[in-house]
């Protein structure tokens, strides 16, 4: 997977994951999913990309 080219992005994602499961707030649950949106969303541009 793209994701896993990039070990800072790979690591970030792994990150969000952690703080979507034990998000206690609807604010913080949103921000952690839009930014794992926004890392996939990277990942398969370049996956198509290439």
């Amino acid at each position: 997977m793209a994701v896993q080219r990039h070990p800072a992005r790979a690591a970030r994602l792994r990150e969000l994951e952690a703080v979507a499961a034990e998000a206690d707030d609807r604010e913080a649950l949103d921000a952690a999913v839009a930014e794992i949106h926004d890392i996939l969303a990277a990942a398969r541009r370049e996956a198509a990309a290439s």
